[in-house]
């Protein structure tokens, strides 16, 4: 039971990681790293419950237009990171900034495929609180780690890992769809 948590965790948290090393490659002021990861960390955990609670009166609705709403998210996030790196002259080493907007916009991206999860959570005989807990944290450590990460390619980089990093979210996008 706990490795199959455990697994579900690091299987959940692997969106938000990639996104974390995209958000890390864009140079996310060093504040907002603990921001970015702990929003993620929470959406992850929470969304199970949602799942669990409303599963059976918006299962079937969630699970066919979870895709879309992803890459809506994604994708216009990555055409937004896109099309800030090109309007900017030059690198900014102190860093930039993420709205609550968008930060709040990647979290419910990343999370969705936990709402999902969160239904399946009694099929598969899983305790609710263990499992949000587990996912939450698991997902705040990669998330932290994937930010650190993309910052170390985005200083060597500069403006080119925003734009890596924008391609990447679209790509995202565009796997929940496919």
């Amino acid at each position: 039971m706990f490795i199959t948590i455990i697994l579900i965790s690091i299987s959940l948290a692997m969106d938000a990681f990639s996104v974390s090393v995209s958000c890390g490659c864009s140079n996310v002021i060093k504040k907002q790293n603990l921001h970015l990861a702990l929003s993620f960390g929470i959406f992850q955990a929470i969304m199970p419950a949602l799942g669990w609670f409303l599963g059976d009166i918006l299962g079937n609705i969630i699970k066919t237009y979870s895709p879309w709403i992803a890459f809506v998210l994604l994708f216009s996030i990555g055409c937004k990171m896109l099309y800030e790196s090109f309007q900017k002259d030059e690198y900014n080493p102190h860093g930039n900034t993420l709205s609550i907007k968008t930060i709040f916009g990647l979290s419910i991206a990343t999370s969705i495929d936990a709402f999902a999860i969160g239904i399946t959570l009694p099929i598969l005989k899983l305790p609710i609180l263990l499992s949000c807990f587990s996912i939450g944290i698991i997902t705040f450590i990669l998330s932290y780690i994937g930010i650190k990460l993309g910052r170390k390619i985005g200083n060597k980089t500069g403006n080119y890992a925003e734009i890596l990093g924008g391609f990447v979210l679209i790509i995202l996008g565009l796997n929940a769809i496919i």
